[in-house]
Formats: C-alpha cells, structure tokens, sequence
C-alpha cells in the first residue's frame, strides 16, 4: 500500500513538512493538476498561497520507483519547500491511484517461487 508520509519524510524534512501539512490543511493549495503521469509517477503543476498575499507555483516531478521528489517553486527557498509538500498533500490520493497498480505489480513479482532446480 502507498505510503504518502512515508515518501515525503525520504524528501524532506521535518520542519518543511509540519509547514506543509498545515498550508493544505488551511486551503492554501490554490490549485494543482497532474501534466503527465504513469504508474513510476509523474509531473504535477500547482499554485499555493503563501505568506503576504503572495501566490507561488511550482513544478513537482515524482519519480514512484526512485522514492523521489522534486519540487521546484518560485518562492525564496526554490526547491522542496512547504508549499511542494502542501500539494502533495491535497494530491495524496491521486498520487496513491497512481502508485497502487505498480506497487501491486512489484508485490506480485516478489511472490513468484524460484525456478525448481534442474
């Protein structure tokens, strides 16, 4: 089963994430939409919220079977910042439909016996 939190916590770090959580769960994520996707992942385009008045947008590239992540935003911090994880909060179900069939399709591969011996 997919792990949303598990995955954020490979990419960022506590403090970002506890700010993230707390922007998605405020109503800062303005919108987001998914540009591509398959099941390895994807690209999500989106526009946050921010402090001051401010909206930023940002560019999420998701890569499901490298555990990463990464979030380019217009804000000062650029890069993996609170409002890449708001996002991918709000996104976290869409995300899971994503990953779900390849991570089905890797458990089914683990539970192949080894070929019998000759």
């Amino acid at each position: 089963m997919f792990n949303l939190k598990k995955l954020l916590r490979k990419n960022f770090d506590a403090a970002t994430m506890a700010r993230g959580e707390e922007y998605a769960q405020q109503g800062m994520v303005h919108k987001w939409k998914w540009l591509e996707y398959n099941q390895y992942g994807g690209t999500i385009k989106s526009a946050v919220d921010g402090s001051n008045g401010n909206r930023y947008t940002q560019s999420i590239d998701i890569e499901l079977d490298d555990d990463m992540i990464e979030g380019e935003c217009t804000c000062p911090v650029e890069y993996n910042c609170k409002h890449v994880v708001a996002v991918l909060f709000n996104a976290g179900s869409d995300i899971a439909a994503v990953a779900e069939p390849a991570i089905n399709a890797a458990k089914s591969a683990d539970r192949t016996p080894p070929p019998a011996p000759l």
